[in-house]
């Protein structure tokens, strides 16, 4: 049994695949400010404890001050366990892989959600050095590109964004990642079929500008996918296997995303120009 097939198998077969009886909890680790933004507006979503981990009792009095309660803050990550998804802000390859390793000895089935950087390139160190789970890795990915051309087809067809869905696969860097607009649906219906003349509008023009913060609100999205177990098919950036007919390593590809961290990839038709971007990225950001 391959290791793909394990993952999928184990929610049902591993005991601890179920949530713990706490609340979930969520941990965000990075600059004062971002921390700090990012751990407000996920507790304002409700439904998880949001703990912030600073490194010094300035650090920790500010924060306190600026969340008003909505969120505890610790000194150091070692006070932040146990913790279901674990959320950095920082860019710096040290950094990260120090965080993945506290992970690794303190919390092995958390979810370790990055957001900043190279995010795929990050990933790939975080799971060599400290031996997680590659499944357990998770980064914004293509959310940010998928959220542009969203709101950019819905406004083209009326409709809302919630019931606008465009994939998007690709590598590490925006250049690299490629919105599917064959796949595009609104409400289930594909949208090439709602109107030829707009979504011919659509994949011609240019591509939309990304917002600046988006990756920091994807990062939020994961975290809430995970800490709910929505099993949720967001175009991230995960670990892809044999099942997905790739050689394993880190892409950005459309998966189930759940309390265990990617799950199976969606089933999707490819051409060979965009099978052979997807290999060399997982070749690229193997573990």
């Amino acid at each position: 049994m391959d290791e793909a097939t394990r993952l999928r198998r184990r929610r049902t077969a591993d005991p601890r695949s179920s949530r713990p009886r706490r609340p979930p909890r969520a941990v965000i680790a990075g600059e004062l400010a971002q921390t700090v933004d990012a751990a407000g507006r996920l507790a304002a979503l409700g439904g998880a404890e949001v703990v912030v981990a600073v490194e010094t009792p300035f650090e920790q009095r500010a924060a306190s001050s600026m969340l008003g309660g909505a969120a505890r803050v610790c000194l150091l990550m070692k006070d932040a366990a146990p913790c279901d998804a674990l959320i950095v802000l920082w860019e710096e390859p040290s950094r990260v892989r120090d965080v993945a390793l506290w992970a690794a000895r303190t919390c092995p089935l958390t979810v370790l959600i990055l957001a900043r950087g190279d995010t795929l390139e990050l990933s790939r160190q975080a799971a060599r050095a400290s031996g997680l789970s590659p499944w357990l890795i998770l980064s914004p990915g293509g959310m940010p590109r998928a959220r542009a051309e969203v709101r950019r087809l819905a406004e083209r067809l009326g409709a809302s964004g919630s019931q606008v869905c465009v994939p998007v696969i690709g590598g590490g860097v925006e250049e690299q990642r490629r919105p599917l607009h064959r796949y595009a649906t609104v409400a289930g219906i594909p949208a090439r079929e709602i109107s030829e003349k707009d979504w011919r509008r659509w994949i011609e023009e240019p591509p939309p500008a990304i917002a600046a913060g988006t990756a920091t609100t994807c990062a939020l999205a994961l975290a809430r996918a995970v800490l709910e177990d929505r099993l949720e098919v967001l175009s991230c950036g995960a670990w892809v296997g044999g099942d997905a007919g790739l050689p394993g390593g880190f892409v950005t590809m459309p998966v189930r995303v759940g309390a265990r961290g990617a799950e199976e990839p969606l089933p999707l038709k490819l051409t060979l120009d965009e099978r052979a971007l997807l290999q060399r990225t997982a070749v690229a950001f193997a573990d």
